[in-house]
Order: structure tokens, then C-alpha cells, then sequence
């Protein structure tokens, strides 16, 4: 399977796909339907399934919340400084690439004991390949790395600089990342432990301002990086790193291979390669960077899709294996085929939406909720987006930052932001399996609207 780099979406190919996904759509739900106007059975049978579920997700997740409030550990004496190289693939990057940059020169670790490659592609139309080119006039550190540009995104550009790097410890971020400047200090103290092959540190949201839509998806990013993957890694589960975000002990791609470039989320993928192997992820917070969301319905459906997708993939991949996996403990197993299982949770509920909608204005047998029971889910919804939104903050402020005071819509509209983000899951699923599309990487355009100088305090 080749995957293909795309930078800029068709508006024609996106009508005929939007088409698709409708047609498949309605033909599923109309298959739904059938049992469900005919049998007070099939709706009890469906409400008991579909609510078994939702609830099994919602206390996994509620568990996520409160391990998540563990205090981060204070980092120890470092033995010694080993080398890093830190890559960098860049395509079309002019806008994030100087504060990139100047991030990483301001890193706080010995000079002489790190490289900063970054590989750009030849059929670049911006500044890339200029702004790359003045700074490594400047800074030694700087290695610019021409790649003859291919298929693969960003797992092949990776791939590519690992050649030529010669640290013992490689770090990967994507063009947009700002990191704070002890990020490096402190992987290379948790990689110093022989069984640790990863480290993972949290990705914050640079341009929360940018747009509404920014701003909630920032926040889901915060749920997710500060206390869902954290408590994975508290509880002794599966943690991830993202592909814009991890460090890494070089001998780990001579043991179990490099990306896989023909997955839409390599990163994930490595992810289960690593603990398939017998290796941990450590999960530190406290190792930041400032990343780009996207601030457009449109570039944020394409990112979001993809992540799914390669979800999706990851699970067909690795499910099987990780249940007969010798090598993982009981939890990180049970976890890690949960979080794989999961990823096909989205599309049970949005075809659970419609048969909803019609069983409660009365045009379906049966009842799905009898009413003792409505103030329970009414509260649990209410209640989900509260507690995960509100422990980030305290967190956050615990740690000597300001209320977040313009986040608190967030608190309502994290409910229809995560049910619209289930059709993005169904849309990830039909181009998997349905309609089996040629992979796509469509890549996020940045807009740089922060700058070094105007960084979150």
C-alpha cells in the first residue's frame, strides 16, 4: 500500500467524496432502521448493547481522570550526556519553521552533545529550504538534509534522517513544535532506565485563539495529553507517543524496524511495536511543546480523519497479537486491546443517533431510556465534560499558570464536539473498509500566527 502526500484538498474530490459518504450513510442507517420500526425486541436488545458500551467507556475514562491527577515525578541526577540528534522532516513550512528554530537552539543541554536535522523536501514552494539554509550559516548544530520528494509523509522524511544521525538518543518533532527548554534534559534522564525505549511528553496547543474551533480542539488535546495518556502510563497501561512529539533510544529502530510508511498513524503503530517488544513509554508531562491545531472545519475534518483511520489500521494490524502477546503484563494487554478495540466505538454511536432521534419522537417501538433513568444519562453528560475540562485547568494552575477563563464554553460544547467527531470516524471507517481509498496524507496547513515573541505564558 502506497500512500500518497496531498497538500492542498480538491473542492470537486471533496463533493464526490462527501457524496459517498452520504450514500453509504443513509444505506447503513436505513438497515438499521428496518428491525428497529418493526421490534420493541431489537430496540431493547440495542439499547441494552449500545448503553453497556457507553457506559464501559465512560468509566474508563472517568478512571483516566482521577489516575491522571498523580503528581509528575521530579527528575533525578543525570549520569551522563549522551547525544542527541533531533529530526525534523519540514514541507512547505515557512510559517512555523524560525520559531521552530529558534526553540531548539535555545534548548537548555550541552552544545557540543546535539544535532538538529532537518530534512526538507526538493519540490518545496515557499522559504523552507532558505530559512533552513540561513540559520545552518549561523549554527552548526544545524544539519539541512535535501530529500528528492516522495510518497509517504512524514514516517518516510523520519526515516530518512535517521541515516544520517548520529546521536544515541533521537528526537522527532514535527516543523510546528516550539519545546520548552529542559524538554531535552528530561528524556535523557528517563531513557537512562534500560527497559525504557520511548518518551513521550505532552503537546500543548499554540494558537488556542486563533478560531473557536481551535480553542476546543486545543482543550480536547489537553484531555487527552495531560490526563488520559499520563493515567495510561500511571496505571501501568498502554501509553502513545504522537508523531509530532516523542524521544527515542536509537538502538530501538535496529531492534524492531523503522516507521512503517504505509500506515496513516506510524506513530501509534511503533507505539504497539514497542511494548510488543517488551519496552515501556514513559510519559512526562512536564516535556512541552508548543504545536498548531488546526483552526478551519476543513483542515480539522482531514487531520482527524487520518488519525482515526490509522487507528483503525493499528487495530486490524496488532489486535490479535497483543491478546497473544507474551510479553506485555495482564494490564498493559487488557489495555492496549481496549484502546484498539475502541477505536471502532465512534461508529456504533453515530448509528445509534438516528434510531435515538426517532425512538424519542415516538416513531419507534419500545423505549430506549425508561424515565428513571434519563436524569442518570443527562447527568453523566453533563458531568463528563466538567470533570475532564476542570482537572486539566487545576492541574495547569497548580503548576503556576492563570485560569483559562475564555475556555469555559468548552465546558457545553464538548458534548456535540465529540458527537461531531464520531463522523469523523464513521467518514475514517468507510474510506478503510468500505470504500477502500488509496491513503492520503493530507497535510495541515499552518498559518504561524504565533511567533516566539507572542508565545502562551
Amino acid at each position: 500500500m502506497e500512500a500518497k502526500l496531498v497538500t492542498r484538498v480538491d473542492y470537486k474530490t471533496g463533493i464526490v467524496g462527501g457524496i459517498k459518504y452520504i450514500s453509504v450513510a443513509i444505506f447503513v442507517i436505513i438497515l438499521a432502521l428496518i428491525p428497529t420500526l418493526i421490534s420493541e425486541f431489537y430496540i431493547r436488545i440495542l439499547a441494552t448493547a449500545v448503553n453497556t458500551v457507553l457506559l464501559i467507556a465512560t468509566l474508563r475514562f472517568h478512571i483516566s481522570i482521577f489516575t491522571g491527577l498523580v503528581p509528575v515525578r521530579k527528575i533525578g541526577k543525570i549520569r551522563e550526556y549522551p547525544f542527541v540528534s533531533i529530526i525534523v522532516p519540514a514541507y512547505n513550512e515557512e510559517k512555523v519553521l524560525e520559531r521552530n528554530i529558534k526553540s531548539m537552539l535555545e534548548l537548555d543541554y550541552p552544545k557540543g552533545k546535539i544535532e538538529f536535522i532537518y530534512v526538507y523536501e526538493d519540490k518545496c514552494t515557499d522559504r523552507t529550504e532558505e530559512i533552513i539554509l540561513n540559520f545552518a550559516s549561523r549554527d552548526k548544530r544545524i544539519k539541512p538534509i535535501k530529500r528528492r520528494a516522495q510518497n509517504g509523509g512524514k514516517a518516510a522524511a523520519t526515516n530518512y534522517g535517521l541515516k544520517f544521525a548520529k546521536g544515541e538518543i533521537i528526537g522527532s518533532f514535527d516543523a510546528d513544535h516550539s519545546l520548552e527548554p529542559d524538554a531535552v534534559k528530561r528524556a535523557v534522564y528517563w531513557l537512562q532506565n534500560k527497559k525504557v525505549a520511548c518518551v513521550k511528553g505532552r503537546c500543548r496547543t499554540i494558537n488556542k485563539d486563533e478560531s473557536f474551533l481551535a480553542r476546543l480542539a486545543g482543550t480536547e488535546r489537553d484531555i487527552i495529553e495531560r490526563i488520559e495518556i499520563y493515567s495510561r502510563y500511571i496505571i501501568g497501561g498502554f501509553s502513545t507517543f504522537g508523531g509530532g512529539h516523542a524521544f527515542f533510544k536509537k538502538s530501538i529502530f535496529k531492534k524492531i524496524g523503522l516507521f512503517d510508511e504505509d500506515i496513516m498513524t506510524e506513530d501509534i503503530d511503533f507505539s504497539v511495536k514497542i511494548h510488543e517488544a517488551g519496552y515501556d513509554i514513559v510519559v512526562d508531562p512536564y516535556i512541552v511543546s508548543w504545536e498548531e491545531t488546526p483552526s478551519t472545519l476543513t483542515q480539522w475534518w482531514h487531520q482527524r480523519k487520518r488519525w482515526s483511520r490509522g487507528w483503525m489500521q493499528v487495530a486490524v494490524r496488532h489486535l490479535g497479537k497483543t491478546i497473544l502477546s507474551k510479553k506485555l503484563t495482564p494490564m498493559k494487554k487488557f489495555d492496549t486491546a481496549i484502546s484498539l478495540a475502541y477505536t471502532v466505538l465512534p461508529i456504533f454511536t453515530t448509528l445509534f443517533y438516528p434510531i435515538m432521534g426517532l425512538n424519542l419522537l415516538g416513531y419507534t417501538r419500545g423505549s430506549f431510556y425508561p424515565d428513571e433513568c434519563m436524569p442518570f444519562f443527562i447527568a453523566l453528560a453533563v458531568f463528563t465534560p466538567i470533570v475532564s475540562v476542570g482537572s486539566t485547568w487545576a492541574l495547569d494552575i497548580k503548576k503556576g499558570e492563570r485560569m483559562r477563563w475564555n475556555e469555559i464554553p468548552c465546558l457545553i460544547l464538548m458534548v456535540p464536539y465529540t458527537i461531531i467527531h464520531s463522523f469523523v470516524s464513521w467518514a475514517a471507517f468507510t474510506d478503510e473498509f468500505i470504500i477502500k481509498k488509496k491513503p492520503e496524507y493530507v497535510k495541515t496547513i499552518r498559518t504561524g500566527v504565533v511567533t516566539m515573541d507572542t508565545l502562551p505564558a
